[in-house]
């Protein structure tokens, strides 16, 4: 005997893979309701599964309530889980592309600098040091551009302006990233995730 049980499912727990959504609920619910209940596989069709199960599900006539709020609470838990794996998978795409721009540096005086992370400390141990180089007379101050030419720091403002502009262009990709990462946190619904859009 196969009796069935239809239920809506959420649209964000909806792929475009259609054997791929059934191969999921199937493991979720073939992991998760009692063997008793005879559970043989599930049939996903638009927004709706049918479960199909080899033994007699029924009460009174109507499908046992705990079987459905057993059924409910996979789906709810199944839905949490995958909204919040999507919404991290939205969280590393920002960290990608903010990684991706700052590998590509930053402009000063038409010259293209690096703003890696050791580039970062060589900024600010170059900034740290204009007593030094005062002290010294050790002008102008050689760095390296982007593309391994030499551009001269001529004097301790030129530092300055240098090092700002710089660490500037750091934090304005973090901080550009982690706007978009706030409004991807404090989605509530697939929707409002899929039209958050990294434009940068």
């Amino acid at each position: 005997m196969i009796t069935t049980y239809q239920i809506a499912i959420p649209n964000i727990l909806l792929g475009t893979d259609v054997k791929q959504d059934c191969e999921n609920f199937h493991q979720s619910f073939k992991s998760n309701i009692p063997a008793r209940y005879g559970y043989v596989s599930v049939a996903v069709i638009n927004s709706s599964a049918t479960l199909l199960f080899s033994k007699n599900i029924s009460v009174d006539g109507q499908v046992n309530p705990i079987l459905i709020k057993i059924i409910e609470d996979i789906i709810s838990s199944y839905a949490t889980a995958s909204f919040e794996t999507l919404k991290n998978q939205y969280i590393e795409a920002i960290d990608q592309k903010t990684r991706e721009l700052i590998s590509r540096g930053a402009e000063f005086d038409g010259h293209m600098f690096s703003l890696s992370d050791n580039a970062q400390r060589n900024w600010i141990a170059t900034k740290a040091s204009i007593d030094v180089y005062n002290a010294l007379g050790f002008w102008p101050v050689p760095i390296t551009t982007l593309d391994d030419n030499i551009y001269l720091l001529k004097n301790a403002g030129h530092i300055i302006s240098f090092t700002t502009t710089m660490l500037f262009g750091v934090a304005k990709h973090y901080n550009s990233g982690r706007a978009l990462k706030i409004l991807v946190k404090e989605c509530k619904t697939k929707g409002e995730l899929l039209a958050i859009k990294d434009k940068r």
